[in-house]
């Protein structure tokens, strides 16, 4: 329920706003009503359970509606600098804004940094509580919504990943100078 619930809101919103706007629930999912990837991945979302339960004390069931912005997630993809902040507004409108926090990381381009707008929303699951949920906007040239393609944000998804691995943490310094050109790039890619 909380699902399908999730799949209407987003999907409703990208339908709304008309232009090239369309839902996107992960790899390969163009907003057809499968979302596959609308609820985070049982192995992600427990290694984020885990490593928050040990950090601040909280039962499972708390991490998951209090702590966990992004147990549901997705994203609303569009072709224009302009389209996007339409439809951040509109997301913003439809939720409420008692109930959004966006986070916009275009402001931090300058330094080459993450491309995108991430709104963490007050979302009613099927049995009443509230959880955290995250709508992510983005450029198609940013990303389009394909792991086949090498977008900016599926490369920088492989370059976070490494991050977490043993034998790549003393290299932190240049996994981030990578990403830091590869979204340098970008920049000038959408300007």
């Amino acid at each position: 329920k909380t699902e399908a619930k999730w799949l209407d809101l987003v999907q409703g919103l990208a339908k709304s706003l008309g232009g090239s706007a369309v839902a996107n629930f992960g790899p390969d999912n163009n907003g057809d009503g499968v979302g596959d990837f609308a609820v985070k991945g049982r192995g992600s979302l427990s290694k984020k359970v885990e490593d928050r339960k040990l950090r601040k004390g909280y039962t499972e069931e708390q991490v998951v509606h209090k702590v966990i912005g992004d147990a549901i997630r997705a994203t609303i993809i569009v072709d224009t600098p302009e389209e996007l902040g339409a439809a951040v507004r509109a997301a913003v409108k439809k939720i409420g804004e008692a109930d959004i926090a966006v986070d916009n990381k275009w402001e931090r381009t300058g330094k080459g940094a993450y491309l995108g707008v991430h709104a963490c929303i007050k979302f009613p699951d099927a049995h009443g509580t509230t959880m955290k949920a995250e709508l992510q906007f983005h450029l198609r040239d940013v990303n389009n919504g394909s792991p086949k393609e090498h977008t900016p944000k599926e490369q920088s998804e492989k370059l976070y990943k490494l991050k977490d691995k043993p034998e790549f943490q003393a290299h932190g310094a240049a996994i981030d100078a990578a990403s830091y050109l590869m979204w340098a790039a970008a920049t000038r890619r959408v300007r």
